[in-house]
C-alpha cells in the first residue's frame, strides 16, 4: 500500500482543515455559520480528533464533537479529499444530523476520489463507533 506522503503533523492537518473549512463556507456566504463556529472553536467548544488506524488499506478519519454532543465521524483515505470532507462534516454538523455507513464502499462514487460516504438520516446522531478486523466501520445510532 501507499504511503500517506502528502500528511504532515496532526496539528497541521487540522489547522489547514479548519482554515479551508472558513474559507470556503465565506465564500459561499455563511457568514454566521463562519462566526459561529469560529468562535466556538476557539472558546473550546469544538473539539477536534484526528485517528490514524493501520487496518489493511489504510485510513484517516476526522471526528468533530459539537456542543449538543452531537458527532461526525469523517473518513479520509487520501491528503486531497480532507477538505471535501470537512466541508460535509460541517454541513451535517448545520443540520444537526450525523450519521456514517460503511465508508469504505465505493458505491456511487464512479471516480473512485472519495474513501468514504456520509448518508444524512433524520433523527439519527452517531452514538459509538468501532471497526472489526475487516476493513468496514459500524456504529450504534441513537434518536437525537
Amino acid at each position: 500500500m501507499e504511503a500517506h506522503q502528502s500528511f504532515v503533523t496532526k496539528q497541521q492537518l487540522i489547522d489547514i482543515a479548519f482554515d479551508k473549512v472558513f474559507s470556503r463556507l465565506a465564500r459561499e456566504g455563511h457568514y454566521e455559520l463562519v462566526s459561529a463556529l469560529g468562535a466556538a472553536l476557539h472558546c473550546g467548544k469544538i473539539t477536534v480528533t484526528y485517528y490514524c488506524e493501520n487496518y489493511p488499506g489504510g485510513a484517516d478519519c476526522l471526528m468533530f464533537c459539537m456542543p449538543n454532543k452531537k458527532t461526525a465521524l469523517i473518513m479520509i483515505k487520501h491528503a486531497d479529499v480532507l477538505f471535501a470532507a470537512l466541508h460535509e462534516a460541517f454541513s451535517i454538523m448545520q443540520l444537526r444530523i450525523c450519521t456514517i455507513q460503511n465508508p469504505l464502499t465505493k458505491v456511487d462514487q464512479p471516480d473512485n476520489t472519495y474513501a468514504f460516504r456520509v448518508k444524512i438520516a433524520p433523527d439519527l446522531v452517531v452514538h459509538k463507533f468501532w471497526y472489526k478486523k475487516h476493513p468496514t466501520w459500524l456504529t450504534y445510532l441513537k434518536a437525537a
